[in-house]
């Protein structure tokens, strides 16, 4: 196999838009993997694509397996074969902790599919054993968070600060009273991020934040939380931490779970339990102070390239070449 890996990841064309900017931040996550290929590798896409012809263009199909692409795997599997070059990693998509709600019908479909990829990956540890354990450990599944545009992020950050703490909605767990009680005393405003009226339904009313913001495009987003003095995020599921990371490259210091492992890897000192509002609370408090908000920042910002476009083209490249 080639040393300069071709990469298609099989999806709709049109995200592959959201990827393109050399001047702004790319969208953060799976989509990313595209760029991370065409600026390191030898190119990278997102196609809809199923025909051997076109699957063996690429060195590497990348497949995000969810449940609405159930059997997708074992179709592109009997259309490679099991002696074309062209490797199949697939990763499973959705957190962890809402597995039994989104694949409960699907399992033992699930199990017989991941076995078609050449790799299996998850964005974090705690899925990757947890998938391991699913497959009977009948291949590694390995760690492997999504690209985040770490550089293009640094580059973007402000010097100037507005008096406001960012907060980051889920919608996979959409609790807007937990982060409400924990940053409530602040002597700072509240605004809430990437709300959305379907999940949270009528949590955010009753005038706890000063500032609701739908979800927006990534750049009005990027361009939103780059004015925030600290951020915040209680996620309480299992993930990688895209918004941690975040965070951390436009210079913001910020609580967040320690069920992000981003979160772990970052910012030790300022995660908490999840539902431990008071934890949390002192930990805002904290880092209301310039020199500790510092400190934090510097330690994260020396780890924060581990989550850039060429180590995790670096890093999926390692797993590849494990692939016999």
């Amino acid at each position: 196999m080639p040393h300069n890996w071709s990469y298609c990841l099989i999806g709709d064309p049109a995200a592959a838009s959201q990827t393109l900017s050399a001047a702004t931040p790319n969208l953060s996550g799976l989509w990313l993997w595209s760029r991370a290929f065409r600026e390191y590798g030898k190119d990278g896409d997102i196609r809809i694509i199923w025909r051997k012809e076109d699957l063996e263009e690429w060195d590497v199909i990348h497949i995000n397996y969810t449940p609405s692409n159930i059997q997708l795997p074992t179709i592109i599997r009997e259309e490679l074969g099991d002696s074309s070059s062209t490797k199949l990693i697939m990763n499973v998509d959705l957190d962890i902790s809402y597995h039994g709600i989104n694949w409960a019908y699907w399992t033992p479909i699930m199990i017989k599919e991941l076995k078609m990829a050449d790799a299996l990956f998850h964005v974090e540890s705690v899925g990757a054993r947890y998938i391991k354990e699913m497959i009977d450990h009948k291949k590694h599944v390995h760690t492997l968070p999504h690209p985040v545009d770490v550089s293009r992020l640094h580059d973007f950050k402000r010097v100037e600060r507005e008096n406001f703490i960012a907060c980051i909605f889920h919608r996979y767990h959409p609790d807007t009273i937990t982060p409400y009680i924990a940053t409530k005393d602040l002597p700072l405003r509240k605004h809430l991020y990437n709300y959305d009226d379907k999940a949270g339904k009528f949590a955010a009313s009753q005038g706890c934040w000063d500032m609701i913001i739908r979800s927006t495009t990534p750049m009005d987003y990027i361009n939103q939380i780059n004015k925030a003095l600290i951020g915040c995020d209680l996620y309480r599921g299992y993930t990688f931490g895209r918004t941690v990371i975040e965070f951390v490259a436009l210079g913001i210091p910020a609580v967040c779970s320690n069920t992000i492992e981003a979160g772990r890897y970052l910012l030790p000192e300022t995660c908490v339990e999840p539902l431990n509002v008071k934890s949390a609370k002192e930990k805002l408090n904290l880092l209301l102070d310039n020199e500790f908000a510092s400190d934090i920042l510097i330690y994260a910002h020396e780890r924060c390239g581990w989550y850039g476009l060429e180590q995790r083209h670096q890093e999926m490249i390692k797993i590849l070449e494990t692939i016999k």
